[in-house]
């Protein structure tokens, strides 16, 4: 019979008001929300590399979706602390097909036409800097252990 213990303690509180003894011995322990095998997967650094970019919130979607368990962010954060993978800042290198000045030409030429297209019909642009949208959506940290070394490539 699965019973939850603080029902048990309940039971065992009233018969100890009402004068009778009763004393019940259980071997209860809660179920680890992730299994063994599915843990060993998660810390492997196969798996840190590969969700890298991934929110912990999405890394539990993930999860529900790759393994059918369904475990809340604050789970798996703790989960992570336990196993020694810690929220560190990873390095970011930035890499960029060289163009040449022909493509860099036809591309920006390109970009002066569509403008130019878009004012005429009486359209107002919106105009977002590359460098800042980048700043902004550049994630800067992943859970990683803290001996390995990982980099985000752009």
């Amino acid at each position: 019979m699965n019973v939850r213990e603080s029902t048990l303690r309940t039971i065992v509180k009233r018969f100890n008001d009402n004068g009778f003894s009763l004393t019940i011995k259980h071997n209860w322990r809660p179920r680890p929300k992730i299994p063994p095998a599915v843990a060993s997967e998660l810390i492997k650094d196969e798996t840190l590399k590969r969700w890298g970019h991934l929110s912990t919130l999405e890394r539990c979607r993930q999860i529900r979706f790759d393994y059918n368990i369904n475990i809340s962010d604050t789970t798996l954060r703790t989960f992570y602390k336990m196993h020694g993978i810690h929220y560190l800042k990873a390095s970011f290198q930035r890499t960029s097909k060289i163009e040449s000045g022909r493509d860099k030409f036809e591309k920006v030429w390109r970009y002066a036409s569509e403008l130019v297209v878009a004012l005429r019909a009486g359209k107002n642009p919106f105009y977002i800097d590359q460098t800042t949208f980048n700043m902004w959506s550049q994630k800067k940290s992943t859970w990683q252990h803290p001996d390995s070394k990982l980099h985000f490539f752009q």
